[in-house]
């Protein structure tokens, strides 16, 4: 904590250890031993600052992805994955609470191999579509902060299936 003037105090904050939310500050001075200010509000806001993924993304293939930051709550978040190169083309992957700085994500890419913008989305709605599997939240959300922007390309992915034909062994 350091002071630029008479009128203003600057502080480092570390980073949110909590889930988001809004907390109240007030300014101590050790050498008067009293409040320097009034109680203010300050808002901690949930914060992506990686995504880690199975090596291989396969269209059409269960994937996994590991989502770090910091706030995140016990909300329902899920991870939106929309094509660069049709806007039709777009998926969603839920995502489960691990802590306050992990979420585990998993999903499938139901379209053909494409590159792909992510977005993580939290939901302040908690009624869910109970026919997906995991549910979904019904609607809302507003996309968390990211640090820097999140991409993922699905390869193509052929599965070979062999049957014997009548009279063939």
């Amino acid at each position: 904590v350091f002071s630029s003037d008479q009128n203003s105090v600057e502080c480092t904050v570390p980073a949110w250890p909590a889930a988001a939310g809004t907390v109240h500050v007030r300014v101590w001075s050790i050498n008067a031993s009293a409040y320097l200010s009034p109680p203010f509000d300050f808002t901690f806001v949930p914060e992506v600052s990686g995504m880690l993924h199975n090596a291989s993304l396969k269209a059409g293939v269960p994937a996994t992805f590991t989502i770090t930051g910091a706030g995140f709550a016990a909300v329902p978040y899920s991870l939106q994955f929309n094509s660069t190169s049709s806007t039709n083309e777009s998926s969603s992957a839920p995502c489960v609470l691990q802590s306050s700085t992990l979420l585990a994500c998993s999903g499938v890419w139901p379209h053909a191999y494409a590159t792909t913008i992510v977005t993580l989305i939290q939901y302040a709605n908690t009624s869910l579509l109970a026919n997906t599997s995991p549910p979904l939240p019904a609607a809302g959300g507003s996309p968390v902060h990211v640090r820097a922007p999140l991409g993922v390309y699905f390869s193509q992915y052929w599965e070979t299936l062999l049957s014997a034909l009548p009279g063939m062994p």
